[in-house]
């Protein structure tokens, strides 16, 4: 079997996928191996506290604590693990569709940034 892969290449690329309204992260190596990352629409950014570094997000789904999440949009684009969140400057673990919360952002984000929930499958 050859493992080389577009044009004659060695090296891996990413490619973005939407299939009915779902995000999806396709990572190909020509070796075969391929990753699939769901990425799951989970809210988005209303306000950014610049001299704090907290967003405030309206969520459009659950999010908890320790799920690793991608900021898209508007100049964003990283991601980070949640650890930890606030709903009306009370700390909690979960948060649920409808609920705004604030969580640490470990970069700049602008507001109207879409939140993405990350899941390897």
């Amino acid at each position: 079997m050859d493992n080389t892969g577009l044009n004659g290449s060695t090296e891996c690329f990413v490619g973005p996928l939407l299939i009915f309204g779902k995000f999806f992260v396709v990572l190909h190596c020509p070796i075969p191996f391929y990753i699939i990352i769901y990425m799951k629409p989970v809210g988005k950014v209303t306000h950014f506290y610049d001299k704090l570094g907290v967003a405030i997000i309206e969520l459009a789904a659950e999010l908890e604590v320790g799920d690793k999440i991608k900021f898209e949009g508007h100049g964003s684009d990283f991601e980070q693990t949640v650890s930890s969140m606030q709903v009306d400057h009370e700390e909690v673990k979960q948060a649920k569709k409808g609920d705004v919360v604030g969580l640490q952002a470990t970069s700049k984000v602008r507001e109207g940034a879409i939140v993405l929930k990350v899941e390897a499958e």
